[in-house]
């Protein structure tokens, strides 16, 4: 994918927006608590209100102009969010289940 949306009216850790950003994917999410902690408005993604007009309005943005998802990605990768040892353990575990 290009970019991953979350429409949720809820998420407790939302672990579908981290999973984005280890992957270099900017995220359009709604404005949920856990948003305002993993997005950084305009630069990994983009928060919108709880309504389909804003959800298009912003996924609209990044179609128009693919350079922004890109710009984002670029982003995303120079500087990863700290996830502990999670990253190593999950890369020992597809190396794991493809070479063995």
């Amino acid at each position: 994918c290009s970019f991953y949306v979350q429409t949720s009216v809820y998420e407790g850790s939302c672990t579908t927006i981290t999973e984005a950003l280890i992957f270099g994917k900017p995220v359009v999410t709604t404005d949920i608590d856990i948003a305002f902690e993993k997005i950084e408005e305009g630069k990994n993604g983009l928060i919108c209100k709880m309504t389909g007009v804003d959800i298009a309005e912003k996924v609209g943005f990044l179609l128009l102009e693919p350079g922004r998802i890109d710009k984002m990605s670029m982003y995303i990768n120079n500087n990863p969010i700290f996830y502990g040892d999670q990253i190593a353990a999950f890369d020992e575990l597809i190396d794991t289940l493809i070479y063995e």
